[in-house]
Order: structure tokens, then C-alpha cells, then sequence
């Protein structure tokens, strides 16, 4: 039995019918970025629940570059290092 191209088309491995339309899948492998407006609001508010809660001292922070692309490499020794690397570092991290 042969296969009518016009009622039945493979894509990707998965058969559709002619009916439905295409809809091409979203790649999970693309990064998302967070909106710039969102990132900072974000950071001002960690850094006043931060100021409010708990004593935070920087140390070296003279030696990050303000423009161009650094690494930071965190010990994280609690979980509370997630986003005070953020809202401390200039830029988006």
C-alpha cells in the first residue's frame, strides 16, 4: 500500500495530517534573557530584603571589569549566594 503524500507527511519522525497546519517546536536549547527592566527591579529589591536581613561586605570587588566578559566563580556556601552574586556585580551576570 503506498502512501498519498497529499493526506499524510512525515515531519521530524512524527505523521500529520495534511489537515493541521506546521507548527515548528521551540528549541529548549536557546537561552532565555530576562528582560532588562525585570533584571533590575529584581536586583533592587534582593539588595533592600538583603540590606534589611543580613550584613553584606564586598571584598575586591575593584577587580571586576565593568564592561566586557568576566567569570565569577562562586563557592557557594549556602544557597543564599544564588542571588546575592546578581544583585552585588555590576552588569548582567
Amino acid at each position: 500500500m503506498k502512501h498519498d503524500i497529499k493526506t499524510d507527511t512525515t515531519v521530524a519522525g512524527k505523521s500529520m495530517n495534511a489537515a493541521q497546519p506546521y507548527k515548528p517546536q521551540k528549541n529548549l536549547y536557546e537561552p532565555y534573557s530576562t528582560p532588562r527592566i525585570l533584571y533590575e527591579l529584581t536586583r533592587f529589591i534582593i539588595r533592600i530584603i538583603l540590606f534589611l536581613t543580613s550584613r553584606v561586605h564586598l571584598r575586591g570587588r575593584y577587580n571586576i571589569p565593568r564592561h566586557g566578559p568576566y567569570i565569577i566563580a562562586a563557592n557557594h556556601l549556602s544557597w543564599i549566594d544564588i542571588p546575592t552574586v546578581p544583585a552585588y556585580v555590576p552588569g548582567k551576570v
